[in-house]
Order: C-alpha cells, then sequence, then structure tokens
C-alpha cells in the first residue's frame, strides 16, 4: 500500500466530515432562531436603528460579529472538540448523557462567570467586552453573539471545552450542549421574554430579566446563560457569615457563662 493510501485510510475523513457538518448546523440553526427571535423582536431592532449617530452602523456590526462568529469561529472550534474529546455514541449510556451535559453546562457556566468579570475588571480585557455593552438600553437577539473574537472565543467557547477532556462526552451530548447554551443565551437577550422569565425561572437559573440588569447597570448579575452562578455564590456567602454570625453568638455565650 502507498503512503498516500495508508495516510487516507489511517486519517479519520469521515469523522471530521461528520464533525463538520455538526458543527455548521449548530451554527445555522442558532443563527435561524436569532433571525426569528430578531423578527419577534422589531419594535425594540426598530429602537436601536434609531438611535444617533450609531444606530445603523452598530447593528451592521451585530449582523457581521455573529457571521463570523457562527460560521468561521463556532463550528471549526466544534470540530477541534468533538475530534479530540468525544466518544463514539455507541458506548454511552443514557445516564452517562445526562451526567455530561449536566457537568458540561455547569462548569460552562462557572468558567463564563469566570471570564465575563475578568471582562469587567480589567480594562485591558474590557476593551474586548466594550462592543457588547453596547446594546444598553436596547438589548436585541442579534447583541447575544454580537462580541468580539476574542471574547467569543475566551468567553464563549473555551468553556465548553474545559469540561470535556473529563467526561468524554459523545457528539449528541456536545450537540445538546451547544444547543441549550445557545438558546439559552438568545433567550436572556430578547426582552420579551423578561416578565415570563422573571415571573417562572427559578432563581438558580439565569432569567431574562436578570441579564437585561446586567446590560443596564453593567456591574451585577455576570452569570448567563443557564446556571445563575451569581445566585449559588450568594448563598455560600450568606451561609459562611450566618455560620461565623453563629460562632461569634456562641463565644459571646461562653464568655459570659
Amino acid at each position: 500500500m502507498s503512503t498516500t493510501a495508508s495516510f487516507a485510510v489511517q486519517f479519520p475523513w469521515e469523522k471530521i466530515t461528520e464533525h463538520a457538518s455538526e458543527g455548521l448546523e449548530l451554527s445555522v440553526w442558532t443563527f435561524v432562531l436569532t433571525l426569528v427571535l430578531e423578527f419577534w423582536s422589531l419594535d425594540t431592532v426598530k429602537n436601536v436603528l434609531d438611535q444617533p449617530g450609531a444606530g445603523v452602523p452598530l447593528y451592521q456590526a451585530a449582523i457581521l460579529a455573529n457571521l463570523v462568529n457562527h460560521f468561521v469561529f463556532g463550528w471549526t472550534i466544534y470540530l477541534g472538540a468533538a475530534i479530540l474529546f468525544c466518544r463514539d455514541t455507541e458506548e454511552v449510556t443514557s445516564s452517562d448523557r445526562i451526567i455530561s451535559i449536566m457537568t458540561i453546562l455547569f462548569v460552562q457556566s462557572l468558567f463564563f462567570y469566570a471570564a465575563h468579570r475578568a471582562f469587567h475588571s480589567n480594562p485591558c480585557w474590557y476593551r474586548h467586552h466594550r462592543f457588547h455593552h453596547r446594546f444598553n438600553t436596547f438589548v436585541v437577539p442579534m447583541a447575544a453573539n454580537a462580541v468580539s473574537c476574542v471574547e467569543y472565543i475566551v468567553a464563549y467557547i473555551l468553556p465548553f471545552t474545559i469540561a470535556m477532556p473529563f467526561v468524554r462526552p459523545d457528539t449528541l451530548s456536545l450537540r445538546l450542549s451547544v444547543g441549550i447554551v445557545s438558546v439559552t443565551n438568545l433567550m436572556i437577550h430578547t426582552p420579551k421574554l423578561s416578565v415570563l422569565s422573571e415571573k417562572f425561572m427559578p432563581e438558580w437559573l439565569v432569567s431574562t430579566n436578570d441579564h437585561l440588569e446586567h446590560h443596564k447597570k453593567l456591574n451585577c448579575k455576570y452569570a448567563a446563560p443557564t446556571f445563575n452562578i451569581d445566585f449559588f455564590l450568594d448563598l455560600v456567602e450568606s451561609r459562611f457569615f450566618l455560620q461565623k454570625a453563629v460562632d461569634s453568638c456562641d463565644g459571646s455565650s461562653l464568655k459570659k457563662n
């Protein structure tokens, strides 16, 4: 067998084609859903476009950022992650899949939170995040992925890959995880869902209302788009201070006795 033929046999062309197709499909459907929600939010889109000076150029830049992020970075990084870390579907049980998805989502939430706070804490990093926050008074679904290339890779994509070497998901688990994050990311940037999300969303999940508050105030509610890491941190902090208060009271009682 020639070297070329041997390389063709050993190199996983079929898997590469399959994973590339999966990544492109996720990108296409995310962008299609963005357009659907954008059409539903035309009143807010009009408010963005009517902003003096920056309205139309800002919206055009948002569309371009979506196209670049989805169709240049998104599917190609998905392809690399799937080739490096995904198991064959036949090796994965239903319970494995549930554990993989929940782990990926929670780790993604943690590392997105850390990256997001870093973007807001460091001026050198914030310059890569400033574009996203030009949507402040009026937030539209298109803003969900209207971020710089640096932010898209560091905060949107890399947090997915951190858990993958440990859980070794199959591609269905990975696609479902990416799909859940993509849909919820669009939902928290859709103002028409704000009232519903505030009414029905449990505190431990990020609501549209939470994230819109972040866009307005900047220095609060950094969690997105699934697990509300702010809620969990507040819970831990309140229990810590409660325990300190209890310990302090116990110490005072002992001194009195």
